[in-house]
């Protein structure tokens, strides 16, 4: 499951996963706008999409992966139909609304930074 915008990033990935068996990219209405235009305020309806392709994919359960926006998609899916899905994979999930604003956002990185790899902060960063 991509996150917001066209799923093309994940293409190489999809074929990386394809090896070990069959693998989709989920193109969920809303979340392949590269604009951002008719991208969902609430999580209600590609949360839909995903449940209802877990209900109807016939090798189930399956690993199911989610990337930034879409970890929370694949979450919520998950949690409506958990007997589908074997393993949940949280790829770079976006943050919770608390932290979305700079000054919280700064805080939890300096909370966190103390506990990472000196060279790993250079890469946060951006």
């Amino acid at each position: 499951m991509p996150g917001l915008g066209a799923p093309g990033y994940l293409l190489r990935t999809l074929e990386r996963c394809a090896r070990s068996g069959p693998a989709l990219l989920l193109d969920v209405p809303g979340f392949g706008d590269p604009a951002g235009r008719a991208c969902p305020e609430t999580l209600g309806s590609p949360t839909d999409t995903v449940a209802w392709c877990l209900a109807v994919v016939p090798r189930a359960p399956v690993n199911l992966a989610g990337h930034s926006s879409g970890a929370q998609v694949a979450l919520h899916a998950t949690v409506r139909a958990p007997e589908r899905v074997r393993a949940l994979v949280l790829l770079v999930p976006t943050f919770p609304p608390h932290l979305r604003r700079m000054r919280p956002l700064l805080g939890a990185l300096a909370r966190t930074a103390v506990h990472e790899a000196p060279g790993a902060v250079p890469t946060v960063l951006p």
